[in-house]
């Protein structure tokens, strides 16, 4: 049985993890609220921050989406990737 190398499985999970906080964020929040008309005043790896108004249920629906879908699509290229 081969050891395993604690160093690269740390590096692949630390990747791993800035990858699905990009996608999430980045491309899920942020990218979808600015595709439904939402201003994006700023992006972290915890909150993309738009003028949303709060009672505009429809909006916030989509912006929640957004996230959403981008972790089923990375899942599934994750899938097919392994």
């Amino acid at each position: 049985m081969k050891k395993i190398d604690l160093p690269t499985l740390i590096a692949v999970s630390a990747l791993s993890w800035i990858l699905v906080n990009i996608t999430h964020e980045i491309i899920g929040h942020a990218g979808f609220g600015v595709l439904t008309g939402l201003k994006l005043h700023a992006v972290n790896t915890t909150t993309a921050y738009h003028d949303v108004n709060w009672d505009d249920y429809r909006s916030l629906r989509f912006l929640n989406l957004g996230g959403v879908l981008m972790n089923f699509i990375a899942g599934l290229i994750a899938l097919l990737v392994l």
